[in-house]
């Protein structure tokens, strides 16, 4: 496993070097640096950037209560809800619309999660698009 991990960082820094310097290249470095990664590695990943943002989203907006429910426990919101998130309010700004709609994102990754390739890309889009 060290060896596989050592290649896998050996090829992102090869990939890095030769990389020009704008968005959609740094969405395909990050979506080769999580690929490497086991999905609970992944997943933790991706909830520890989600639960960062956790407190800031509550204080502007109390009443909105699914995105720490999803966290809580991520099985049982799929299982009841599907890829599906409430609408977000009129006055939501550009900062909480991107954290909200990043939720289907997570969602998607999750149900495809025994898929590699799409767990990875689901969860990519949560933390590198614009």
């Amino acid at each position: 496993m060290e060896d596989r991990r050592k290649d896998l960082l050996n090829q992102l820094e090869a990939a890095a070097h030769k990389t020009p310097r704008v968005p959609e290249d740094f969405l395909s470095l990050c979506f080769q640096i999580m690929y490497g990664l086991p999905m609970e590695l992944q997943l933790r990943a991706a909830f520890h950037r989600y639960e960062r943002y956790l407190p800031i989203h509550e204080a502007k907006w109390p009443g909105i209560t699914w995105p720490r429910q999803v966290l809580a426990d991520l099985d049982a919101w799929f299982r009841a809800e599907g890829e599906a998130t409430p609408d977000e309010p009129d006055d939501v700004d550009a900062a909480d619309l991107k954290y909200q709609a990043t939720f289907t994102d997570l969602l998607c990754a999750s149900r495809y999660r025994d898929d590699p390739a799409c767990l990875t890309a689901g969860l990519v889009s949560t933390d590198c698009s614009p």
